[in-house]
């Protein structure tokens, strides 16, 4: 079983991007180390009754320990994009 969050399968929903970065400051690195931005990718769009969905994949390092991590986020925006 993965953690929440590490895999497209597991992607975390969020009602924002701005969510996905609050996160990161909720869920820093197993040394205690934050959590700093390396990239943003969209990795997957479709569109649904409710509007679009959008999973993104952050690329992040500890800024403590130098670990590396990948984490993926869905955001269902209301309305065509």
């Amino acid at each position: 079983m993965g953690l929440q969050g590490w895999s497209l399968e597991q992607a975390i929903e969020m009602r924002s991007p701005r969510e996905e970065y609050e996160w990161l400051l909720l869920h820093p690195c197993l040394c205690g180390g934050d959590w700093s931005l390396e990239r943003q990718s969209l990795v997957h769009k479709e569109l649904t009754e409710a509007g679009s969905r959008m999973t993104d994949m952050l690329d992040v390092w500890c800024e403590v320990c130098g670990r590396k991590a990948q984490f993926f986020f869905v955001v269902q925006y209301e309305g065509p994009l």
